[in-house]
């Protein structure tokens, strides 16, 4: 296919189109289709457009999964322009903690039973001012207003009041993966730095 090609003295623009010259050049007089030798006079503009019909290429093999197909400048290889490829890395996803399906799946988990029935059964009221506390900064979050900090020291704060077994440790820093916050929040608060 014919396309058009201008030999800027930074670097050859394609691809370029009538459009783009009826706006570098306002005062050139341009036909709503034109003729070969009007195209032909475009040669001798500063800098010169040239028609090219590049020669088909295969394109390279790739995977879709992790980089995408576009169609570069042509090349010209021994006095003959050819299709040209390019291949562009697909930019990895953000990772976007999924605070609902934490707290979805947080109240229909053992762990959260087993801090039920300690919070229940304790015999001071930390336990449960705790727990309004992790609950409070949850939903917090669930409405678009997570703070990380407060919602971290609230996690501490309840399982400093808990005794809770391991496996429910396990469970519970499962559902932080699961969720893509793992990377914001541990359950276990870091020791004392050590001392110089």
């Amino acid at each position: 296919m014919k396309t058009l090609l201008r030999l800027a003295p930074s670097g050859p623009i394609w691809p370029y189109s009538i459009a783009q010259l009826r706006r570098d050049e306002p005062w050139l007089s341009i036909s709503a289709a034109p003729h070969e030798g009007e195209v032909a006079s475009w040669l001798a503009l500063d800098p010169p457009i040239v028609v090219i019909e590049p020669v088909a290429t295969e394109p390279p093999a790739y995977d879709p999964t992790t980089h995408s197909l576009a169609e570069a400048m042509p090349i010209e290889v021994n006095g003959q322009w050819q299709q040209a490829w390019r291949l562009e890395e697909i930019p990895p996803q953000p990772i976007v903690p999924n605070y609902q399906g934490f707290y979805d799946a947080l109240l229909v988990s053992e762990a959260y039973n087993l801090v039920l029935q300690q919070v229940m059964n304790a015999n001071t009221p930390g336990p449960a001012a705790a727990l309004a506390v992790l609950i409070s900064a949850l939903q917090d979050a669930l409405n678009g207003r997570a703070n990380p900090s407060a919602l971290q020291t609230s996690i501490w704060l309840l399982l400093s009041q808990l005794t809770l077994p391991p496996e429910a440790a396990v469970e519970l820093q499962s559902l932080l993966s699961n969720n893509n916050l793992a990377d914001l929040y541990v359950l276990t608060p870091p020791g004392p730095e050590p001392e110089p």
